[in-house]
Parts: structure tokens; C-alpha cells; sequence
């Protein structure tokens, strides 16, 4: 058996020594004699012990000379032995020792290091933990302490805190980074949405109302008379002020009566009965104010004849001119006297009118189309045309036999609204102009009754209806003016009065329309002039006893 060169092996009693070993190697080799020979030559190295511990140096003792390849032991067999350098546990902190041919290798635990892995490592210096932990070194190892919200061995795990379902009331949890929200439901509040916020501690009933703290709201009993959300509205309709089956509509200072047809008034307590072909007497005026139309002459003004709220009731209409296509609101009599016009009110048709015969019935305006035949539903609300209805025989003022007075506003279709409902007076153009009284279905527009007469329609002055007859002024041109014919359509009748008979006084010398209002009882007057203001009025009517 040989050994690896420069190495020494022991081989029963012989150990072999490799020709060409001159360096240190440091080697331990334990012999069982006192002294031995290298060849012939005898070497001493005075010890004392028969067991011992030599260095061979071959750098001391070369072995050119050598005549064998073996170390001897004078007159007896030598032993010799390999020390085992791991037998004195030289490795630290746990390592694990490796013996090598005359050497050790100690195998560190992680943690540590040096030649006996001496040294404790820090492995905080590399700042493994995350999520803003603490590192804390410890023997051979390191620990993260994590902050609430967090886990795993370098903390990097995000706990999910949602998990548990930590938010009440029905709020959203939203994870955050270390951390969770709450998002609370309108009406709760705290970090879990625990505390039902009390919507009546700030005491929003007035008027001496009970608060009622709900979830996420509140309601308040209100006492007698009062109303709304806060019970800051008085019930004006409380006592019931409208009579013959009229709706009591509420308002913020004072009530509205929607009469049903054929009534009118305050409480809906007039016209309760309608006096087939009875005569009528316009009283005096009861309202004369004057109002400048931008230059725009013969005009016209209006209610809405059959309101349906409060806010139509009060509402006026502003027709400028008899050509025309824009609409004037204001919200109430009062705003249009202090000429209070609300821009947004302004309302442009999609087309012109002619005449001054449009009426508002029903949140709702009627008119004759600029130069055809057709009449015009118009929704007021929502502003757009709602329907068309051709009329054949109607003048559409494309020709020139006109059946309008030509001293009038070229009114040639006359919308009218009385107790009965909407109508249409018209010029019939297939038979000389004579007035046609049309009852219309106020929704198709449509011609559910009609009657002719044999009034000349370029003879009269304006005409308005009144349960169910016809009333035409005699002058478009006079300040003192009277009915001067009548048609009856429930009988049928026609009638003359005479010019002594119902006479009245109008402001000016020429008058542009006049409208009849079943809802107030009043007539409505407009003059024709157009500098520097109209003057419009309002006249009382009622039945001659």
C-alpha cells in the first residue's frame, strides 16, 4: 500500500516516508519507542516518556541518505498513530468538528463564524425585518418583533384584520397597511360603527314637534295645523276653506282652491249655478296697471284658466305682441307689476303664433300655428309641443279674405276656457267668415261639438266664453264698449242687446284681447298700444238679475 505523496501512513509497524519530503509539514505522529533509527543512523531526541509526541521535521532531517523507505525502532517494531485533533473539541457554539490528516475543520451553525466559529454573527446589520419591525439579535440568530397589524418571520405578512368581521352595523371594512377601517353607514359613527348618531339632538322639530331619532334619520310628530319635514308648515287647508268639492291646495302663507268646472272664486264659492243664455254685466274694472312690453304692440296676458297647484294659480302669462313666439312667467301678479322677470322663465316656442286668441288651461297653452290651418298644444312644463289638429276650414291668413277684424290684432283663431271646458272661436272660411263656436277636447285637440252662427266675424270685437255662451264685444276701437251679440249653445239661441244694455268703460280706445278666467271670475284686458306701455286690466263679471 502506498501513500499519497508527502503524506505519512501507518502500515502495521512501518511507517513510510515518500522520497523528496523536505518541507514542514507540521505533522503529529505519536511513537511507541524511545529512539529510533532513519536507515543505519541513529537519532535521539531525549525524552523522556516511551509515549510521546515528535515533530519530524524533514527540513531538519533530510532523507537523501535514507537506504529504506522506513522509519525503524532500534532492536523493536515501531508504532505509530495519527492524533485525532477533534478529540479536544476545539469547535464553538455548536459547530461540528471535521477531522483532517493532521488538522481540524470546524463546521459553523448559521449564526456564527471564525476559524472555531467563535464568533456570533449580527444578522440584524442587514436589516431583514420589514414592515417597520424591531430586530433583536440573539445567539446564533435573530428575531423580529412586528408591530400590531403584522406576522411572519421577517413580519412581511399584512394581517388581514377584516377577517374577523370587526365592523358593525352594517359598515364596510377596508383592510389597511398594519391596519383596518371601518366605514360607517350614514347615521353611525366610532372606529367600529358601534354608536347610532342621534339626528334629534340638535333639535330640528319647531312648532313644539316630538323628535323621533331613527336609524340613520329622524321624524318629528307635528302638532295640529302643522306639517313637513321640521312641522315648520301650517296647514292652511286645515279648515277646509274650499267648498263645492274644490282641492284645497297648500301654500307656504296661504291656501288655493282648484274648482272644479263651472265654479270659481276665492273658496270656489261663486257660479255654483250657470244661467242658460242669461245676461251679463262687466262691472267696472278692478285692477288697471300699466306694463311696458318692449316694444311690442298688441299684446296679451293671462292665468291659467284651471290651474292644477298652487304655483300655476299664481303664475301670469305675457304674450308679446301678436306675432310672436316668446312667453313671459312671473311668478306672481306682484313680480309682473314690479316688472320681476326671472330670466329663466323666458320661454321661446318652436313657432310663431298669430293673433291674440292663446289661452293657459292646465299648466298647458293652446294656439293658433303663424300661417297654417293647425292649432298648437304646448306643454308650459315641460316645454315641448305635445300635439297638432288641423282645422279645414280655419283661416290660416294666406289668402286675402281675412275673416279677422281688420281693426283687431288679427285674431283668427279664439281660444276660450269657461266653466264647460276648452273652446275654439273661429272666422269659417267656406262660409263667409261667419263665427264658428267649437267645443275641443283639450287633449286631442280634437272637435267634439261645433256650432255655427250668423255673426260676420269682420264685424265684431274680441269674443270669450262663459258657461257655454258666446260673448262678443262689439268694437276693438272704442273706450266705452259693449256685448253686442250672444249664442247660447245649449238652446241654441242668439240675441242682439242692445248698446244701452251692459255697456263698460275700457282704460284705452282700442283693446287687443279679452279673456275670461273661470278659475278667478274675472275678464282679462289688454290694449293695443305699444309706447311707452300696455295698460292690462281686469274687469268684474256677473249674471244681470
Amino acid at each position: 500500500l502506498e501513500a499519497e505523496q508527502n503524506q505519512f501512513v501507518q502500515i502495521n509497524t512501518e511507517v513510510h516516508v515518500f522520497p523528496g519530503l523536505t518541507q514542514d509539514r507540521g505533522t503529529y505522529i505519536l511513537f511507541s519507542c524511545f529512539h529510533f533509527t532513519v536507515g543505519k543512523r541513529q537519532l535521539y531526541y531525549g525524552l523522556s516518556s516511551d509515549e510521546f509526541e515528535v515533530n519530524i521535521s524533514l527540513a531538519k532531517h533530510t532523507l537523501d541518505f535514507l537506504t529504506q523507505k522506513y522509519l525503524k525502532c532500534k532492536n523493536e517494531s515501531l508504532t505509530a498513530q495519527e492524533i485525532d485533533q477533534c478529540s479536544r473539541a476545539p469547535c464553538a457554539n455548536g459547530a461540528t468538528c471535521k477531522g483532517q490528516l493532521n488538522s481540524f475543520q470546524c463546521v459553523c451553525l448559521p449564526g456564527f463564524t471564525g476559524k472555531l466559529c467563535e464568533n456570533d454573527i449580527d444578522e440584524c446589520a442587514s436589516n431583514p425585518c420589514t414592515a417597520g419591525s424591531t430586530c433583536q439579535n440573539r445567539h446564533g440568530h435573530f428575531v423580529c418583533a412586528c408591530p400590531a397589524g403584522f406576522a411572519g418571520n421577517l413580519c412581511q405578512h399584512d394581517i388581514d384584520e377584516c377577517a374577523s368581521n370587526p365592523c358593525t352595523n352594517g359598515s364596510t371594512c377596508q383592510n389597511r397597511h398594519g391596519h383596518f377601517e371601518c366605514v360607517c353607514p350614514a347615521g353611525f359613527a366610532g372606529n367600529l360603527c358601534q354608536f347610532d348618531i342621534s339626528e334629534c339632538s340638535s333639535r330640528p322639530c319647531q312648532k313644539g314637534g316630538t323628535c323621533v331619532d331613527l336609524v340613520n334619520g329622524y321624524r318629528c310628530i307635528c302638532p295640529d295645523g302643522h306639517y313637513g319635514k321640521h312641522c315648520e308648515e301650517v296647514d292652511h287647508c286645515r279648515s277646509q276653506p274650499c267648498q263645492n268639492g274644490a282641492t284645497c291646495v297648500n301654500g307656504t302663507t296661504t291656501y288655493n282652491c282648484i274648482c272644479p268646472e263651472s265654479v270659481y272664486g276665492k273658496n270656489c264659492e261663486k257660479g255654483t249655478k250657470c244661467l242658460p243664455g242669461g245676461s251679463i254685466r262687466i262691472g267696472n274694472t278692478s285692477m288697471v296697471f300699466q306694463y311696458s312690453p318692449a316694444k311690442y304692440s298688441s299684446s296679451s296676458w293671462m292665468k291659467d284658466s284651471h290651474p292644477t297647484d298652487l304655483s300655476s294659480s299664481n303664475k301670469v302669462w305675457f304674450f308679446k305682441g301678436n306675432h310672436n313666439k316668446v312667453v313671459v312667467a312671473f311668478d306672481t301678479l306682484e313680480d309682473m307689476k314690479l316688472s320681476k322677470q326671472n330670466a329663466s322663465n323666458t320661454i321661446t316656442l318652436p313657432y310663431y303664433w298669430i293673433g291674440n286668441g292663446q289661452v293657459v288651461y292646465r299648466n298647458n297653452l293652446y294656439f293658433q300655428s303663424y300661417r297654417t290651418k293647425n292649432i298648437v298644444k304646448y306643454d308650459l312644463q315641460k316645454m315641448k309641443i305635445l300635439i297638432e289638429e288641423e282645422i279645414k276650414d280655419l283661416d290660416s291668413g294666406t289668402n286675402n279674405n281675412y275673416c279677422y277684424n281688420p281693426f283687431g290684432p288679427r285674431t283668427m283663431a279664439d281660444f276660450a276656457v269657461d266653466e264647460f271646458g276648452l273652446w275654439l272661436v273661429y272666422g269659417n272660411v267656406t262660409d263667409n267668415c261667419n263665427l264658428v263656436i267649437a267645443k275641443i277636447n283639450p287633449d286631442t285637440l280634437k272637435v267634439e261639438n261645433s256650432w255655427t252662427t250668423t255673426i260676420y266675424s269682420r264685424t265684431i270685437g274680441d269674443t270669450f266664453m262663459k258657461c257655454g255662451v258666446l260673448y262678443c264685444a262689439a268694437s276693438y276701437t272704442s273706450s266705452r264698449n259693449y256685448i253686442r251679440y250672444t249664442y247660447d249653445t245649449s238652446t241654441g239661441k242668439q240675441e242682439m242687446p242692445s248698446s244701452r244694455d251692459g255697456t263698460y268703460q275700457q282704460p284705452s280706445s282700442r283693446n287687443s284681447m279679452l279673456n275670461y278666467n273661470p278659475h278667478d271670475g274675472l275678464l282679462y284686458y289688454a290694449d293695443y298700444r305699444m309706447h311707452p306701455y300696455s295698460n292690462l286690466a281686469t274687469f268684474q263679471i256677473a249674471y244681470s238679475v
